[in-house]
């Protein structure tokens, strides 16, 4: 077989014989020959021009990192993706990737462009090995289609920065604590957490409106009245105490924005004490709830018009977040803790009962190592059911001391109106 590149950079094969029929001085005379009018043709100007035009043509038609991320996206969605891994991609695409990489032609793009990016994201670590990690598929991907050369390994060589995983977990007596805090909320309310003053302040009037206004030029306008203090949404309490007693990450109650996502009442089964969630992390997910979980669910008034779980104050629209209500609660905790510290929480109260790892998985959603034990069987369902009752009832008796019990909801038009924004409870 002889092999050699054309005018236009692109590897050629020739087959010149079966062993047998060419003896072995055969076959090297006719390659020379096959070789010597590869050379004529490369000596050819015409040959050169049209060779030239076509390497043109390819320059000017190669896709760009922009292109080839848009096709990459296509191509998730057909293998069927989970849309909060396509919607991850594509908000990090349209922050960090391609507005300083987008313009670049895929086949150009440099290990020193990659290199570039990652250094210049080093404040935010965790992201830019996210960052990189996609840009490596993307990268893997255009290999495979043929639009950048195979083993070109642009993202080689570029370490990722040391993550520092957040393994914080509320503290039996933090636990106590929450559910005094939540009760407290119910009741009468409590003080908003100071990160959201100072977000409040900064919806006020500008100075130069308020001169304009008043005629006063003088110091901006601030708000001097104390916030009067209420019984927080029954819904965002519900939320959290659910989401305490689940193990259930935020964003598979809440969704994405506009409400895609979010946990409705045709999700949930009763009767199985179970949650069908049709597109999480890992796709779709069944959900043993335990009896405490399943208690804060059937304590929730259905709205008619809503089919969402955890209903906002628009009319069929559900709860867009608990931010507000629960940087509220650990404000008065006293600790800084993000709502993730949850579901990290319960997964230790889990091991702490003697629960491995393959139960958890199937309570919290998660994928587990594909090892040869995993193959050959799965956890019985009345193990994992029983895993989530003792969890749940573990976490609900912390919850619920003397001054923190459930309080009873009120009216649906009363839970509604209250003075809390349900899309920032």
């Amino acid at each position: 077989m002889l092999q050699w590149d054309d005018a236009a950079g692109k590897t050629r094969k020739l087959t010149i014989g079966v062993f047998g029929a060419f003896t072995v001085q055969q076959a090297r005379d006719r390659a020379r020959e096959e070789k010597q009018a590869v050379n004529d043709a490369k000596r050819d100007p015409a040959a050169k021009r049209r060779a030239a035009k076509v390497r043109a043509h390819a320059v000017a038609i190669a896709p760009t990192v922009a292109e080839t991320a848009a096709l990459f996206l296509d191509d998730s969605r057909r293998r069927k993706k989970a849309k909060r891994t396509i919607g991850e991609y594509e908000r990090q695409l349209a922050r960090d990737i391609l507005p300083s990489l987008g313009h670049i032609k895929i086949a150009d793009l440099a290990h020193r462009d990659i290199r570039k990016l990652h250094d210049g994201m080093s404040e935010r670590p965790v992201t830019a090995n996210r960052v990189f990690a996609l840009l490596s598929a993307i990268c893997n991907f255009a290999e495979s289609h043929e639009l950048r050369p195979s083993q070109s390994y642009p993202c080689g060589k570029v370490r990722k920065y040391e993550e520092q995983p957040n393994r914080r977990v509320l503290s039996d007596e933090e636990y106590v604590a929450l559910g005094a805090a939540l009760s407290t909320a119910e009741q009468v309310g409590l003080p908003v957490a100071p990160t959201f003053v100072k977000k409040d302040a900064k919806r006020g009037v500008s100075a130069a409106r308020k001169a304009k206004a008043t005629g006063r030029k003088r110091g901006s306008y601030r708000r001097h009245a104390e916030r009067r203090l209420s019984p927080a949404n029954p819904v965002g309490i519900a939320a959290i105490r659910f989401l305490a007693l689940s193990g259930w990450r935020p964003d598979e109650l809440f969704g994405e924005k506009g409400g895609a996502g979010a946990l409705r009442w045709d999700d949930i089964d009763f009767t199985r004490a179970v949650a069908t969630l049709p597109d999480t992390k890992t796709k779709r997910s069944v959900r043993p709830l335990g009896a405490a979980a399943l208690d804060v669910l059937r304590s929730i008034p259905r709205a008619p018009d809503n089919p969402y779980v955890f209903q906002g104050r628009r009319p069929g629209l559900p709860l867009a977040d608990c931010d507000r209500l629960w940087d509220s609660l650990t404000h008065a905790m006293g600790v800084d803790l993000p709502p993730y510290t949850l579901p990290h929480s319960f997964t230790t109260v889990a091991r702490g009962l003697g629960y491995g790892d393959h139960v958890i998985a199937r309570l919290v959603g998660h994928l587990v190592n594909d090892t040869m034990t995993s193959r050959y069987g799965d956890v019985p369902d009345v193990t994992v059911r029983r895993a989530a009752n003792d969890i749940a009832r573990g976490i609900a008796d912390m919850l619920a001391s003397e001054s923190s019990r459930v309080l009873p909801f009120p009216s649906v038009s009363s839970s509604v109106s209250s003075s809390d924004d349900a899309a920032s409870a």
